[in-house]
């Protein structure tokens, strides 16, 4: 952290020889963060490092490298001007065995991903003595196509291995919708591909039966995974886990040639259904090719973790592979034993869960076999462009962006985002991915200009979970472009309720549970009160979601100043606004449970002054958003609009501007006539209808049919002294919805 206290990472190096470190040196020097380094010598001994860095708010390539002259100047390896991910780096090594007839020029490949197009591709460029080429497509499809990995054999051919999956990833998603898009970790398996002599190759075996992950059930298509969450069941039990047998996961590919020429795949594959209180289970898989057919699956053992962990493979001169790699300890320590039974044991308040390095060595029997290879059946198209979907995404994102608001003298913006994602860090994660997912979904496939990882406690309250969480909602930064907020989800099941809390700032901890109130029991709940407590001091905001569900609240609890928003739609499941209203629950269709006095209405009936927001929970993607109006692109003004209630929920991107006089939506005000209401609508289709409620009552509905629209109203009968609350939902014909937040207007008695 620089002195002005705002995140910046850099890439620093230091070398190693005859046992002593040198000074420091500073790879990078950008006011804009860098990460994610790779390093490799190439076969003149000199080192060469990449990495992603934010370059005018957007990810790129970059490298250097040291020459006889030093360190070389920076210089970008992408060409795309959409993000770019995941670098990897190889270099064609000199093996102590090999034959030089002549000095060897160096070759050194570097690889990414981009969302350039609209959907992930892998790339590659290749220098040659220094000399850069020009890069070129790996996989270019409309798939998914992301994090490669690569090498280069002895004869010189470069392989390329990269995690994939289907097409419209991390598009429409969720527990209402259907066949749109799929969800972050619905099926995942592995591509490669070979360069040789300037042409694409594919080994003539598959390795897919070399995997443990790459089986998969006929019926997967239109499963539907429901969330499992602390307090939260489904309506089936092991509905969840069943469903996830339906998709098979092979991950986070790692290639490496050995001495021999032999090559090596690596993969973390989903171990079935296993659940640790640390969340799904994954472990390290390892297969060879001989020749013209694929050996394994080989376990990598001690390798039990979190999906998002990769091994070091490295290969040795005296031929086989050096591993090395990490556990957590998830597999082995999982079941809980009582106090004094031997072994530490969370009921005696230690946690036997910690992370340990191994080292492991893998060899295969000698002579190698040479790879056989093919003409690769699908080449990578050199040329492709974005999808007319793509194209028109992004005019609705760009009109939501561009779209300002002059209140009070003062131009508000409208910045899109949630704070209610979860990642495979939380217990019950094991269907949404990695944290690098979660980043990647906000930035590139929802463009948000702010997200917050909604993750149980940021992983349940532990030290390496949290810290990662708070580091990398600082190292996807992109100031003024992409400000990620500090959030975790609270749970605590009714009549509490689960709530999600933001703040501004780093390094506030995760707050411990009181026990939990019954539901018979008057009053307020002391845990809610202890949350509102720790958000005051800490000056953070919260809002409760899914609140007609068995994870939901009985609204015995509020405070105005700390929990100014209320999730009012949740992707994962349903509309909680007030009964029969769009995509709402009945008892005999909601999901996570029937529990109607948390429907939102009552609150507001109470007299409760929530704005509106809508978040996505366990899943569900692209179909659930918080619109803030914000003075700046800022973590700062986020939450201080939060907290004047100055925000909306949507189901698209949708501009709402609801107005009375010169007050907007969550504002409280008084009047001495009769409020006369406009909102203005800028939808991703023709809206049906634009209904006004006032105190629970649906008093006025217009039908534009269209998408752009401006919709009048003057309350014809305000009672005299009476406060009431008025918002609108918008509906369009394709079944979006957005929800502009309520005003609280008092009509006081004419002179």
């Amino acid at each position: 952290f620089p002195e002005n206290g705002k995140p910046n990472f850099d890439i620093w190096a230091r070398s190693l020889k005859d046992g002593k470190l040198s000074e420091p040196i500073q790879i990078s020097n950008s006011p804009e963060s860098d990460v994610w380094p790779v390093a490799a010598t190439d076969s003149q001994g000199e080192v060469w490092v990449a990495w992603q860095g934010a370059r005018e708010r957007t990810f790129r390539i970059i490298e250097r490298h040291r020459t006889k002259d030093g360190w070389s100047t920076e210089r970008q390896v992408s060409p795309q001007k959409g993000n770019c991910w995941a670098p990897a780096i190889a270099v064609k090594r000199i093996w102590p065995d090999e034959i030089i007839t002549k000095t060897p020029g160096t070759r050194v490949a570097i690889a990414w991903d981009t969302y350039d197009k609209g959907d992930y591709d892998v790339w590659v460029r290749e220098f040659h003595g220094g000399e850069p080429k020009p890069a070129r497509p790996v996989a270019n499809t409309p798939d998914y196509e992301a994090r490669p990995a690569l090498t280069y054999d002895r004869d010189g051919a470069l392989w390329v291995s990269w995690e994939k999956s289907g097409p419209t990833w991390g598009k429409d998603w969720g527990a209402l919708v259907k066949d749109k898009g799929i969800g972050l970790y619905r099926d995942r398996q592995i591509g490669l591909a070979v360069l040789k002599d300037g042409k694409w190759m594919q080994p003539a075996a598959g390795f897919e039966s070399a995997l443990p992950g790459a089986v998969k059930r006929k019926n997967q298509k239109n499963v539907r995974v429901p969330a499992l969450e602390p307090g939260g069941e489904s309506r089936k039990a092991g509905e969840e886990a069943e469903a996830a047998k339906n998709f098979a996961h092979n991950n986070l590919a790692r290639i490496v040639a050995d001495s021999t020429g032999r090559v090596w795949l690596f993969a973390r594959a989903r171990q079935n259904d296993f659940r640790s209180p640390l969340g799904s289970l994954w472990l390290n898989w390892a297969t060879y090719l001989d020749g013209d057919h694929w050996v394994g699956p080989i376990l990598v053992p001690h390798s039990d973790n979190l999906l998002y962990n990769t091994p070091v493979v490295l290969a040795s001169p005296q031929g086989g592979l050096v591993i090395l790699h990490s556990t957590d300890h998830r597999q082995d320590r999982h079941v809980v034993k009582k106090a004094g039974a031997g072994n530490a044991s969370l009921e005696s308040g230690s946690d036997p869960f910690d992370n340990d390095l191994y080292v492991s060595r893998l060899t295969a029997p000698a002579p190698a076999q040479a790879a056989k290879l093919i003409a690769a059946k699908s080449p990578p198209a050199e040329d492709a462009a974005p999808s007319p979907a793509t194209v028109g995404e992004r005019a609705d994102i760009a009109r939501c962006r561009d779209y300002r608001a002059k209140i009070g003298g003062k131009e508000l913006q409208i910045l899109r985002g949630e704070f209610h994602r979860h990642t495979e860090i939380s217990g019950d994660g094991g269907n949404d991915g990695p944290l690098e997912d979660m980043w990647r979904y906000a930035v590139d496939v929802a463009a948000m200009d702010w997200l917050g990882c909604g993750d149980h406690d940021n992983g349940g309250g532990r030290e390496y979970p949290w810290w990662l969480t708070q580091k990398t909602t600082d190292a996807f930064l992109l100031p003024g472009a992409f400000d990620p907020m500090y959030t975790y989800e609270r749970s605590v099941r009714y009549p509490e309720g689960h709530r999600n809390v933001v703040f501004a700032r780093r390094g506030i901890r995760t707050l411990p549970r009181l026990p939990k109130t019954e539901e018979a029991t008057p009053g307020h709940a002391p845990d809610t009160q202890m949350l509102y407590k720790y958000l005051r001091h800490f000056d953070g905001v919260c809002a409760s979601h899914t609140s007609a569900t068995d994870m939901g609240t009985d609204w015995r609890d509020w405070d105005a100043e700390r929990e100014p928003m209320v999730e009012i739609y949740q992707g994962a499941r349903q509309n909680y606004e007030r009964p029969g209203a769009p995509r709402c629950p009945t008892e005999n269709d909601a999901i996570g449970g029937w529990r109607p006095k948390g429907f939102v209405n009552l609150a507001l009936q109470k007299g409760y002054k929530f704005s509106f927001e809508s978040s996505s929970d366990h899943g569900s993607t692209h179909i659930s958003y918080a619109l803030v109006y914000a003075e700046e692109n800022t973590r700062e003004a986020i939450v201080a609009a939060m907290k004047k209630r100055h925000t909306y929920a949507a189901t698209d991107n949708i501009v709402a501007d609801f107005r009375c006089g010169e007050h907007m939506m969550g504002d409280e005000f008084t009047t001495a006539e009769a409020p006369k209401f406009r909102i203005h609508l800028e939808g991703t289709a023709p809206f049906s209808k634009v209904v006004f409620v006032k105190d629970d009552v649906e008093v006025f509905t217009a039908t534009p049919d269209k998408a752009q629209c401006d919709v009048e109203w003057t309350d014809p009968q305000p009672t005299t002294g009476k406060t009431s609350y008025y918002y609108v939902r918008g509906e369009q014909k394709d079944g979006e919805l957005v929800w502009a937040s309520p005003m609280w207007i008092t009509l006081k008695a004419a002179k």
